[in-house]
């Protein structure tokens, strides 16, 4: 069954938290996304077979349950692949999904009546990281809006996803 193989992925992966950076030390995704481009099924096998288990490991972090979970992946690879929503991307492609998972995911569960695990449980301690998973807001748009740099931002990122690691430890 997709789910079980799902699972196992997802176990295997090691994802334990939305709050590790998926997309670290991540191969370029040139092939991906000029397949992509051309809108092939060859494209989403591929996809598929590289993000399927950090995509539903973020679900999976704001669900706590694999039957939602389940659902809600298959609802993300719907939606990325009937709106085309990954048509434009040129570079950045995790990063691209890592978003749109979790907005795609936040709206299923909003539309159900459903708070995401994630929001429950993370506090004020964490702006960067709250600004870019709960407010969908780019480290460029972060930046501008508190007046600090790129650089500066990431180096704060980097710096709340290791806080935030410890203390779960």
């Amino acid at each position: 069954m997709i789910i079980d193989k799902i699972l196992s992925l997802y176990k295997s992966s090691k994802i334990d938290t939305i709050f590790m950076d998926p997309c670290d030390n991540q191969q370029p995704d040139t092939v991906i996304i000029s397949l992509l481009a051309k809108n092939g099924k060859e494209a989403w096998i591929h996809l598929y077979d590289k993000y399927v288990a950090m995509m539903y490991g973020i679900i999976f972090n704001m669900t706590g349950n694999e039957t939602i979970s389940s659902d809600i992946l298959t609802d993300v690879f719907y939606e990325l692949k009937a709106k085309k929503m990954l048509q434009g991307v040129k570079v950045a492609l995790c990063h691209t999904l890592v978003r749109h998972t979790y907005k795609l995911a936040t709206a299923y569960l909003k539309k159900r009546g459903l708070t995401p695990i994630s929001i429950q449980s993370i506090n004020g301690d964490y702006p960067v990281i709250n600004s870019l998973y709960f407010e969908l807001a780019t480290i460029n748009e972060f930046g501008h809006a508190t007046g600090r740099s790129k650089e500066d931002v990431l180096i704060s990122l980097r710096e709340e996803f290791n806080h935030f690691q410890n203390q779960k430890q």
